[in-house]
């Protein structure tokens, strides 16, 4: 009896043994394992941020009306996976697999963008390189009107031509001299003028402060209640194509800009007449003058008698700095304090034509005044302000008590 004891006394002293050997070795399995995970997880970390801090170089170059080529140069090898290009509202215009390990280069042709687009390529590891023209090595000597863009767009794509047609001695065929920017739909700016500054805004263009309208001279006040972006002092926005507005102020409608001036400016210092300023931009490069021809069309609906008598509209067109920036800079003459930091005002204005008040033709048909339609043509020189390039802005500057306007604007390059 007190063998057996001895005996079961001993394996269960085994057996002990095992279960503790048993736990202490399942305990170093999940540390191994747990610390092989971390480990692992810490080096594709590790290579994320490796990846990240030297992205491949992205180039474009120009093949022809159809094609652009995306060149990508690594400083590592990369794994790419997928290039895509989206349009500014996040549609996906072409998704291309690709798969490859990039260690020296890799060329791929791609859609040319006919709208302003952006392009990704997308690596094995979820890394997302972009494509920034300023870091294009095909676009270091390039203006900065060129590598400062957000995006990929039909000016650039010309530019991209003009090295292309340079390089191979087409000179001919090198950029155009008048190219519409087509990132930009409608450049707008609404505002309030009283009706003793009306003729001096006809005759000296706009002149806005934020406050007082007399002080320094200015000639309209501009609301600063609507304003979120670029903490600008004016109600100015731009309309890019296809792009469908949620305000129930604005729209496009056509490629034709729906406004109503004096709902947006009802909140402006002081009383008067709306003021809108729309235009469409275009560069212009050349060192001889190069004539520019345009479309505007602007129409009124259910405006009333009193209304049609205090209702101004005037074509124009502005010569701008070579650096104006169609999305964030304002065409109007201000004092430093307002805007200090941005390109405003313009190089010349010129006044086209004049429609004073009661001078809309009326169409019984639908009960609306206009269409004011016409083609407008002016001639620029660069070299007259010193430039060998300018942006020029054509449109129509409206002053109105109503508040239903349709604004269609064309370039005509033909």
């Amino acid at each position: 009896m007190l063998k057996l004891r001895g005996v079961e006394s001993i394996i269960g002293a085994y057996l002990a043994i095992i279960l503790i050997v048993s736990i202490m070795l399942g305990f170093y399995t999940n540390i191994y394992n747990s610390s092989k995970s971390m480990n692992d997880q810490f080096n594709n970390n590790l290579e994320k941020i490796y990846y990240v801090n030297y992205p491949p170089v992205l180039s474009l170059s120009y093949v022809n009306e159809s094609f652009i080529k995306l060149t990508i140069y690594p400083y590592i090898p990369v794994n790419i996976e997928e290039i895509v290009i989206r349009d500014l509202s996040g549609n996906i215009l072409f998704d291309r697999y690709v798969n490859t390990i990039v260690t020296s280069s890799f060329s791929i042709e791609i859609p040319k963008p006919l709208d302003p687009v952006v392009l990704m390529v997308i690596s094995k590891n979820g890394i997302v390189y972009y494509y920034v023209p300023k870091l294009d090595p095909n676009l270091s000597t390039a203006p900065d009107y060129i590598k400062n863009k957000v995006f990929i767009d039909e000016e650039l794509v010309k530019y991209l031509a003009s090295i292309n047609s340079t390089e191979t001695g087409d000179l001919a065929n090198n950029y155009h001299d008048v190219q519409v920017l087509s990132g930009v739909g409608y450049k707008v700016l609404v505002g309030r003028v009283s009706l003793e500054k009306v003729n001096d805004l006809i005759n000296r263009g706009p002149i806005a402060c934020q406050g007082a309208p007399d002080l320094y001279a200015c000639n309209i006040a501009v609301t600063t209640n609507y304003v979120s972006y670029y903490n600008a002092y004016y109600y100015s926005f731009i309309t890019l194509y296809n792009f469908t507005s949620l305000s129930p102020n604005w729209r496009i409608e056509n490629e034709t800009l729906y406004i109503k001036p004096w709902s947006i400016s009802l909140n402006v210092y002081g009383s008067g007449y709306a003021y809108v300023q729309a235009v469409k931009l275009a560069r212009v490069r050349s060192t001889s003058p190069r004539n520019i021809t345009f479309h505007c069309n602007v129409t009124f609906i259910r405006l009333f008698s009193n209304e049609l008598s205090s209702t101004w509209v005037n074509i124009v067109a502005y010569v701008l700095h070579p650096s104006f920036n169609e999305v964030t800079d304002v065409i109007t003459l201000a004092p430093p304090r307002i805007d200090s930091g941005s390109n405003t005002g313009w190089l010349n204005r010129f006044l086209l034509a004049q429609y004073p008040p009661y001078s809309l033709p009326y169409n019984s048909t639908d009960s609306t005044y206009g269409p004011l339609a016409g083609e407008y043509s002016l001639t620029i020189n660069p070299m007259d302000y010193g430039y060998s390039e300018v942006v020029v802005a054509v449109g129509a500057e409206i002053i109105t008590t109503g508040d239903n306007v349709y604004i269609n604007i064309r370039f005509n390059l033909n």
